[in-house]
């Protein structure tokens, strides 16, 4: 195709047209002026990439109008084309343009949110404690004896030892005057964490929200440092804690100040954290009858309220129709065939989106100047794609219609003698389909060429010579330059 674009006699203008812009590349004449559409600023990023990679040989004329054209200049010249066949008044057209128009902007706003939580996240403080501990780890044990949950009296027994053996350990420990020695000692000999083992039972730094609950309520609780009074219980067994720092509120530099090369684990921790902060169901699953429990009232999917608040962001609700709209917006028919199943993964996918788009959309970036017009400039680069596939949609159906059995047929005849010598006996039928779509290809060439010279021709596209000239020039010393 491209071959094709260089034989179309375009209309060349350079210093003939009076004010142009020297940034201006390629334009339509309207009423007697140009109206520049591609300017030297928005191609030469792309063309010295696309440059870079092919060497200076073929950085000629032809090669950077092709290059222009189908980026740039063929959508335009199919939104013209498009607009004037009224393709805007087709009857699907408009809930189309308006659900994709609502996407674009909640994207919008998720990208805006990706930035705005990297700000949150300097600008917030997080409780952080350190600690070691000694962890007597019960399942390890059972499963070890092949102790199953459902031999509950062996199991409480194991439970039962692993918390007379930690309070006797503490014992020991809160009597020892060297204390922090010792407990060290006792996690090298007897802590089956064996990643902190090693280090005296030194677990590092925790912030508030990294592991579970039960362990970090005592934790974070601590007004001294030493010895916890009391083994702590979680679902990995019993932990004997010593604190080696009380928890202090720490900034995003801090802690990664304090921890050097984990940071960018941490980091991770502290978007969880976030996370885990900001984003908070307010329904319960209701799994008996498959729906969802809103203030202690039990519902099916499809009697939950409109109005009610089911999950709050960023400190705003969004209602159960709020919810809905969005998730239609990006799974269209999610309402009309909701089930428990589709239920639970998307509302799990919108708390994924809203905790970034929801974080732009409560700090009031729709209503920034620059928000507002990057939404304009993507609204604009989507009608003229959409013009752009529906052209070509349009000039494809056409030329696969408009191949015939017997050009197949009469085809195959003629290349036959091709086909033994370099595969051996073919049957038509074994390869009818790939010579109509050979064909339907050519004619397809054939229709987009007849288009092109038309359009150009009815919209005056024309060509600054000379900005050409001097892209050229850009493009050659950035190569050159490359290869020094």
């Amino acid at each position: 195709m491209k071959n094709i674009i260089v034989g179309i006699a375009f209309i060349f203008l350079t210093g003939m047209i009076s004010g142009c812009s020297s940034a201006g590349i390629a334009g339509f004449v309207k009423k007697g002026a140009v109206e520049w559409v591609v300017t030297g600023e928005m191609v030469k990023t792309d063309l010295e990439n696309a440059a870079l990679k092919i060497g200076n040989s073929v950085i000629d004329m032809k090669w950077l109008k092709i290059g222009i054209f189908e980026r740039y200049i063929l959508p335009e010249l199919a939104y013209l084309e498009m607009m004037d066949a009224g393709i805007t008044n087709q009857p699907d057209f408009p809930p189309y343009y308006e659900r994709e128009m609502k996407k674009l902007y909640w994207s919008l706003l998720y990208e805006a949110g990706m930035k705005l939580e990297t700000a949150e996240l300097q600008q917030s403080k997080f409780p952080v404690v350190r600690v070691s501990h000694i962890l007597i780890d019960v399942p390890a044990i059972l499963k070890k004896k092949g102790i199953t949950s459902t031999n509950t009296a062996l199991t409480e027994e194991y439970w039962s030892q692993a918390y007379i053996l930690s309070t006797n350990m503490i014992g020991r420990l809160q009597s020892s005057v060297t204390q922090k020695q010792l407990f060290e000692n006792y996690a090298k000999q007897y802590s089956q964490d064996s990643l902190t083992a090693k280090g005296g039972g030194d677990v590092g730094y925790i912030i508030e929200g990294m592991t579970v609950p039960e362990f970090e309520a005592p934790l974070f609780d601590a007004k001294t440092t030493g010895l916890l009074a009391q083994p702590v219980k979680t679902q990995y067994g019993y932990h004997i804690v010593f604190i080696a720092e009380t928890p202090k509120q720490k900034s995003l530099e801090e802690i990664k100040t304090l921890t050097g090369g984990n940071f960018q684990q941490q980091y991770k921790n502290l978007q969880n954290i976030m996370k885990i902060k900001q984003v908070k169901e307010l329904y319960s699953i209701y799994m008996e009858n498959k729906g969802i429990v809103i203030n202690s009232i039990p519902y099916t999917l499809e009697l939950i309220p409109e109005k009610s608040p089911v999950i709050n962001i960023w400190g705003r609700d969004y209602n159960w129709r709020e919810c809905k709209d969005l998730i239609e917006i990006f799974t269209p028919g999610f309402a009309k065939n909701l089930n428990f199943d589709t239920f639970l993964k998307e509302m799990k996918s919108l708390r994924n989106f809203l905790y970034f788009a929801g974080l732009s959309y409560t700090k009031g970036e729709q209503n920034k100047q620059e928000f507002i017009n990057e939404l304009a400039k993507r609204k604009d680069e989507w009608i003229k794609t959409y013009c752009t596939d529906n052209l070509k949609a349009q000039l494809y159906s056409a030329a696969y219609s408009a191949v015939k059995p017997k050009e197949v047929l009469s085809y195959y005849e003629k290349s036959k003698s091709l086909y033994v010598s370099t595969n051996g006996a073919v049957s038509f039928e074994s390869v009818s389909n790939m010579i109509y779509k050979n064909l339907a290809q050519e004619k397809y060439d054939t229709l987009y060429t007849k288009w092109q010279t038309n359009s150009i021709e009815k919209y005056g596209l024309v060509w600054n010579e000379d900005a050409l000239k001097e892209l050229r020039n850009q493009l050659e010393s950035a190569v050159k330059k490359q290869g020094n």
